[in-house]
């Protein structure tokens, strides 16, 4: 259960922290007159510590006098208010989120940091040959990014594959949202079961370092 709520969460968080990375690194490279505006607002998240972050999350979260089901209600999307932190089905989704909230910048900066390496010259040699911004994206400013994501999804991977911060802080030991980094600390502190938790944390290194050969063997192919 472990193994695989982690999975889940990995797939759900790292696309999403992607996708949304890519997006807001536009926002902040391409000039706009809120640029300085997003460059600030999107650092916020990833300054605030992860557990005061969480807090913030479950107060937001409560099913008394909390923001989200309040918007829910007023909305008509619930009848009574769900606490969504403890759901069976949303738990490890709503996790998920706020790690997404919290890390995205992390790829944005990555992302930001590629495109202003790009040089100017595609971009004018682009505008010259009536190429619109859109295709340009898609077609030179993506492909030339392709390496700087790959290595911030790799390093994305290795951080969610043993996330403990965000899951214990905001859920405890909630089954249904439980992770390898939580399920290896609830064996050995709270069933003393040093066997179960010795086994899990191998194979977690295991993991990890599978991941981490990856990204060498990727970076090694670069520079062939």
């Amino acid at each position: 259960m472990a193994f695989a709520n982690t999975l889940v969460f990995v797939i759900v968080s790292v696309f999403l922290e992607t996708v949304l990375g890519v997006v807001f690194a536009c926002f902040m490279h391409y000039k706009h007159p809120l640029r300085g505006f997003m460059r600030a607002v999107v650092l916020i998240p990833w300054g605030i510590p992860t557990m005061i972050s969480t807090k913030i999350w479950e107060w937001m979260l409560s099913d008394v006098g909390g923001v989200v089901n309040d918007i829910a209600l007023r909305m008509g999307l619930i009848s009574k208010p769900v606490l969504l932190s403890s759901h069976p089905t949303w738990a490890l989704f709503v996790v998920a989120i706020v790690d997404v909230w919290k890390t995205t910048p992390f790829v944005a900066l990555m992302v930001l940091a590629g495109m202003q390496v790009v040089p100017d010259e595609c971009a004018d040699a682009a505008r010259i040959d009536g190429v619109s911004p859109v295709r340009f994206f898609f077609r030179v400013m993506l492909p030339l990014l392709r390496n700087t994501i790959v290595i911030a999804v790799v390093l994305r991977v290795i951080e969610s594959m043993r996330v403990f911060d965000v899951v214990y802080g905001l859920v405890g030991d909630n089954p249904s949202t439980l992770s390898l980094a939580v399920y290896i600390r609830q064996q050995m502190f709270s069933f003393q079961n040093l066997g179960v938790s010795s086994a899990a944390a191998t194979s977690l290194l295991f993991i990890v370092g599978g991941v981490i050969f990856f990204l060498l063997r990727l970076h090694s192919r670069k520079h062939v």
